[in-house]
């Protein structure tokens, strides 16, 4: 199947606004959670807080 016109579209939000979204969508109670109970808890230094990464692939499942 080929694009006919085809057009890359400027993203609506922001990505602090997606953020927040996430947050609504996932609370950050339930990332603490499945963090706890999967005792992933960090044990090195990032550059991103658990937290975030959590969303992150959260948004990619």
């Amino acid at each position: 199947m080929s694009l006919v016109n085809f057009e890359v579209q400027q993203p609506y939000i922001t990505p602090s606004q997606l953020l927040l979204a996430m947050d609504k969508v996932i609370p950050s109670q339930t990332i603490t959670n499945a963090i706890i109970s999967t005792s992933t808890l960090e044990q090195r230094q990032r550059i991103l807080p658990t937290h975030v990464v959590g969303v992150e692939l959260a948004k990619l499942s």
